[in-house]
């Protein structure tokens, strides 16, 4: 197979082929593949390991599986795609499903309105909209069906819009699946492409994700080790990293997303080249590359998940992970919180600065109220 790029004595290029169909990586064939997936905040690129064709033929299914099962934590720390955004996830509670946006905040799934009949042909009506919009639209229909004489314009200036902080507890599905599996062992490959490592060693991790050897899955979680020498305390991030040693004859794969979806994979069993270590790590809340170190060496393959031990170990994993995630969508309510109101407000007199210091204020005290009652 030619798997690893190949030069010319003459010209001096370097050609590179698709892992997976061994066709000439050149021109239009050519897949700028994200080592981490765009779709939850990767953000470099390799084009020297699969061409168009498998990309659309294998990794969009393994990658749409690993989106749909990470939506909420995307969404709820605000992860900003390179390519598209990551649609309203809908939450269920026991009163009233609720979306959860990209920019981490929650809205109510649909408008709901209360109409009730007052003395002298009055009416007050209640109700829970998402946007101002919202509300004209829905005015509209309300003031036909009622009849009612009063104007629009009157209507809209006599709302009075508040806003709510659910405290209903939400209803969060993860789920693990081998296709997701299948995207992490694909980026440790990619990585490996990038430094031009990956070699027909690698054949049987190359073979399992084509479907060719399915008794024969290469990965396995790793939570009673701590890989990660330079965990990082109040941050999420993702991490890719690959190692290869002659002395115990394997190339070793690390895959850790979210803090908390953690495999190891066995991607060579047969290595007989030079010793390397690869990383690629990024904070995909704020886009950037970071540092993060594993130690191969603390590296231990269990076939199978131990019964006992995984499910305390990775709930104690993801509730480690929810307490930052928490934290970064606090930080994001106060920045839309000034953000709203700076937008909504001038300041051309003392009395626009009296009114901005005041809703500025309301809102807070409305945000300190939900955290004093919600805690993570």
């Amino acid at each position: 197979m030619k798997l690893i790029p190949k030069s010319s004595s003459i010209s001096r290029f370097f050609f590179f082929y698709c892992a997976f169909c061994n066709t000439e990586l050149f021109g239009s064939n050519v897949s700028n593949e994200h080592i981490i997936p765009n779709a939850i905040g990767g953000k470099k690129g390799t084009k020297k390991f699969i061409c168009n064709d498998c990309n659309n033929r294998y990794g969009k299914t393994w990658e749409a599986e690993l989106a749909e099962s990470t939506k909420f934590f995307c969404n709820y720390i605000g992860i900003k795609r390179q390519r598209g955004e990551t649609p309203p996830v809908q939450l269920k509670s026991d009163k009233e499903d609720l979306l959860l946006r990209n920019d981490g905040s929650m809205s109510i799934a649909t408008p709901k309105f209360e109409v009730t009949n007052l003395e002298d042909d009055k009416v007050q009506i209640k109700g829970k909209v998402r946007t101002r919009d919202e509300a004209k639209k829905n005015f509209k229909k309300i003031k036909s069906k009622y009849a009612l004489s009063i104007s629009l314009e009157e209507m809209l200036k006599q709302i009075n819009f508040s806003k709510e902080y659910t405290q209903e507890k939400l209803a969060i599905t993860f789920y693990f699946k081998h296709e997701m599996a299948k995207s992490m062992i694909k980026s440790c490959l990619a990585l490996l492409a990038e430094n031009s490592l990956l070699n027909s060693n690698c054949e049987k991790s190359i073979r399992y994700l084509k479907g060719e050897c399915l008794n024969a899955a290469p990965y396995f979680p790793i939570y009673e080790t701590n890989l990660v020498t330079n965990r990082p305390s109040d941050d999420i991030f993702h991490c890719v990293a690959v190692s290869g040693s002659s002395k115990v004859k394997k190339i070793l794969g690390y895959v850790e997303y979210f803090n908390f979806i953690r495999i190891g994979v066995e991607l060579d069993d047969n290595y007989n080249g030079d010793e390397f270590y690869y990383n690629y790590s990024v904070n995909p809340v704020i886009g950037q590359k970071i540092d993060i170190e594993v130690d191969f060496t603390k590296f231990k393959q269990k076939k199978i998940f131990n019964e006992d031990i995984f499910p305390a170990q990775f709930s104690e994993t993801l509730t480690d992970a929810m307490k930052i995630m928490y934290k970064k969508n606090q930080e994001l309510e106060i920045k839309r919180i000034v953000d709203e109101i700076f937008l909504q407000s001038s300041l051309n007199t003392e009395d626009d600065l009296n009114k901005l210091l005041i809703k500025i204020s309301q809102n807070f005290e409305t945000f300190v109220e939900n955290q004093l009652i919600k805690k993570p």
